[in-house]
This record gives C-alpha cells, sequence and structure tokens, in this order.
C-alpha cells in the first residue's frame, strides 16, 4: 500500500483562490480605514493649533501667527525633534501655514489658512 504525502495540485490551487479572494477584499478595505485614520489624525492636529492660537492671542493680544512660531513659542509641540509639523493626510509640512485670528464676545476664535508665510516678521506687517 502507498502511503499519500502531500497535497494535491487542486488543493494548492484552491488555498490560493481563497487567499486571492481574501487579499482582494483586505486590502481595499485596509486603504480606506487608512485613509479615515489619517483625516482625523490631520482634523485632530488642526484642533490642536487652533485651541493653541487662540491660548497665545489670549496671551498677547495679536491676531495673526503661524504654525512655526506657535512651536517656537512653546504653544505646541514639534512631530519630531527636527521640529516638523506634517500633515498626515499628504505629508506636506504644515509649519508655514498662517492663523487668522478673530476676537468675538472675549474669545479668541483661529482659522487655520491655506495661505503659507513661515517669515513670522513680515506677517505682522500684513
Amino acid at each position: 500500500m502507498k502511503n499519500k504525502r502531500g497535497f494535491t495540485l487542486i488543493e494548492i490551487l484552491a488555498v490560493f483562490s481563497v487567499l486571492a479572494i481574501i487579499m482582494l477584499l483586505a486590502i481595499p478595505a485596509y486603504g480606506l480605514i487608512r485613509g479615515n485614520v489619517n483625516k482625523k489624525m490631520y482634523e485632530n492636529k488642526v484642533s490642536l493649533i487652533r485651541v493653541a492660537a487662540d491660548n497665545w492671542a489670549g496671551e498677547t493680544g495679536m491676531l495673526v501667527t503661524n504654525v512655526e512660531h506657535l512651536i517656537n513659542e512653546g504653544k505646541l509641540e514639534a512631530d519630531n525633534e527636527a521640529g516638523d509639523f506634517v500633515n498626515p493626510i499628504d505629508g506636506t509640512s504644515l509649519l508655514c501655514r498662517i492663523l487668522r485670528i478673530k476676537k468675538d464676545d472675549n474669545f479668541y476664535i483661529s482659522e487655520l489658512t491655506s495661505e503659507e508665510n513661515c517669515d513670522y516678521d513680515s506677517l505682522l506687517r500684513i
């Protein structure tokens, strides 16, 4: 009597087919989840920036700043030791993004704009 060892070609193909179907479903789902996580991380970063700008404006009375200045003032922490503050969605730097701040009923409300200017001193002249 001959002992049967190993798998047949049909069994191996069936396993690979099942794995391929699982991968076809898992990879797009992972991309979607990762995109949602990055979007939420960006929204949280923007909220953190706005709170820091509101607090800074309350202390100084100034109504314009950029992210880099808030980090230099100690109101925000950089993402790493190099001083970067990165957009998690696309990997671009947020350091030079300008915040415009309005005072409304003794509260400061900041808005992170799409404008960029890394020179804080020139922002004060605008």
